[in-house]
């Protein structure tokens, strides 16, 4: 028993020694570095880089040292494969390092020939978003003998624009590819107007007797109702995209992207610009006499349960990353086509105040938009890749022989 015992705590403790020991097994590789003795150096490295447990408790700037000095040792001992990895392990902790005195030239030479990329960013993004409707199917209260509306719809052609925000988590899968996982929060708004004009009366002196109008000959009377409807949406979007960024010309790094997005309604709220202009006119066989009376109001209503909860659709896009010192600038465009009718078609009867006061049945459209967005990239995770994706994809079977 006492057996167990001695030998349960001698492993413990020989555990712990190692655990506490990459920081030294470095120091010590370096001393044989500076000596001469680079076989050694490397050894030393090895048995600190063979451990995932013993890297994973070590700290980052330790392991940017055991990469460094596993760099330069593997060089000398021309493993150059085994140099390359380790030197993009290093810039995955070090991406702004500059090779200095203490370098070999091939290390300057291998970072030609590499590019350190955000492995992981966080974009924070603002900018202003046009929508437009996409009409799919028309209703309205008032149809004539012949079967067509006799107060058509007329919607606004140019966008409607108002503001968007978010934030998206980019995850880099290669030089050339990146998944994007966003949130946004956007307000889209559409317009449409339609006219109605009743009340039309004329009639002349013979239908009314010369003895009530001795000089008037006809009288006119119009009632003219224009109304204006202003749609105002509040919608949370969970967009997903695929970028692609194929070249990096200096700072710029262009990119396009396509995705699809699913989003749910926050709010919604109609607004009812109403115009009425009463027009009376006499003639007589002296003068003919017109007068004109215009009205306006306003009318706003929440219009949030006419209206479907969740929405859905793709997009696709283009921009620029911009690199300023250690963060990213970015400009960008996006165009979003949406894929469902946005009106609750079982509540669309439901409004008395807009059916019967303004004569409004809500059509079924669906929503597109425009985005101009511009906002700030900050880089969480590095790695580094090939500059040739053809070489980078050559090495992966090589990668896996190297013990890590």
């Amino acid at each position: 028993m006492k057996k167990t015992i001695l030998i349960l705590i001698a492993c413990f403790w020989v555990f712990q020694s190692q655990a506490q020991n990459c920081n030294e097994l470095y120091k010590q590789a370096l001393q044989k570095y500076q000596n001469g003795d680079v076989q050694a150096a490397y050894d030393l490295l090895q048995n600190c880089l063979s451990s995932r447990e013993l890297l994973s408790k070590t700290e980052r700037d330790t392991k940017g040292n055991v990469y460094w000095l596993s760099t330069q040792s593997s060089i000398l001992l021309q493993k150059n494969a085994e140099a390359k990895l380790y030197l993009k392990k290093m810039l995955s902790l070090r991406p702004y390092y500059e090779p200095d005195k203490d370098d070999l030239q091939d290390v300057g030479n291998m970072m030609n020939e590499l590019v350190v990329r955000p492995r992981v960013s966080l974009r924070v993004m603002a900018g202003l978003t046009g929508s437009f409707e996409n009409l799919q199917e028309s209703y309205e209260i008032f149809v004539n003998s012949s079967g067509s509306f006799s107060a058509p719809k007329t919607y606004r052609t140019n966008p409607q624009i108002d503001v968007v925000a978010g934030a998206e988590l980019q995850f880099t899968a290669n030089r050339y590819f990146s998944l994007g996982l966003g949130v946004s929060i956007s307000k889209e708004r559409y317009r449409y107007s339609y006219g109605l004009t009743q009340g039309i009366v004329e009639f002349d002196v013979d239908e009314i007797g010369k003895n009530v109008f001795d000089t008037v000959q006809t009288q006119t009377y119009s009632l003219t109702q224009e109304y204006d409807h202003l749609q105002e949406l509040t919608y949370i979007k969970f967009p997903i995209s695929l970028k692609i960024h194929p070249i990096t010309i200096g700072r710029f790094e262009p990119y396009l992207e396509i995705g699809g997005y699913s989003g749910l309604l926050l709010g919604a709220n109609k607004t009812v610009n109403t115009t009425e202009t009463d027009f009376y006119k006499v003639e007589s066989q002296t003068a003919i006499l017109e007068q004109v009376e215009t009205r306006s109001d306003v009318f706003t209503t929440n219009i949030k349960s006419k209206l479907v909860l969740g929405t859905y659709g793709w997009f696709t896009g283009a921009g620029v990353n911009i690199r300023i010192h250690r963060t990213n600038l970015f400009v960008g465009a996006r165009f979003q086509f949406g894929l469902n009718n946005i009106v609750n078609q079982s509540t669309r009867y439901n409004s008395d105040d807009l059916t019967y006061d303004f004569y409004d049945i809500m059509d079924d459209v669906r929503i597109n938009s425009g985005q101009l967005l511009v906002g700030w990239s900050i880089p969480i995770a590095f790695k580094a890749y090939e500059r040739d994706f053809r070489k980078e994809r050559g090495k992966r079977s090589e990668k896996l022989k190297i013990a890590r």
